[in-house]
């Protein structure tokens, strides 16, 4: 009976397969888009996230033109990328003061939504001219291949 008894756990311990979970690709590193790349459009900056040394601007991590179809151009692990836009949702347009969109932008492996509204303000009051931009609240979805959607916060200016 012991016999068998070490017969069985053995045959049962040589059969049973431990499933170990995949390990969680650690979050893309995200830089900041070349000053070259930047012009009229929506400039899209991560919420407490800086580039370059202490001290410096905060620079602009997602930017697209003003355009319904222009690319998103973003860094991400040191490497520049330009996603081509994917779809649009939501009756306002990039620029439209106080309106709601959402954007998507993709390729193969990369997934990324933009969703904006209506942020505060930061025309300077009584200027006497209307801003040529408009100031919003974004989250930026970024879906990796293989990877858990990552959600940020950010603000977004639209405009020249």
């Amino acid at each position: 009976m012991l016999r068998t008894t070490a017969i069985l756990a053995a045959v049962l311990a040589f059969g049973h397969h431990e499933v170990v979970p995949a390990q969680a690709q650690p979050a893309a590193k995200i830089g900041c888009v070349s000053a070259n790349k930047l012009e009229c459009g929506c400039h899209v900056r991560v919420k407490n996230l800086t580039c370059g040394s202490a001290g410096s601007a905060r620079g602009v991590h997602f930017f697209t033109g003003l355009e319904p179809k222009d690319p998103l151009h973003l860094v991400l692990e040191n490497e520049p990328i330009e996603l081509s836009h994917a779809t649009h949702r939501g009756k306002s347009v990039k620029g439209d003061s106080d309106g709601r969109w959402v954007d998507e932008y993709s390729n193969e492996s990369l997934r990324i939504r933009i969703s904006y509204a209506p942020g505060r303000s930061t025309c300077p009051e009584g200027k006497g001219e209307p801003c040529e931009y408009s100031d919003y609240n974004a989250e930026v979805t970024i879906k990796r291949i293989g990877s858990t959607p990552r959600t940020l916060r950010a603000t977004a200016t639209c405009g020249c």
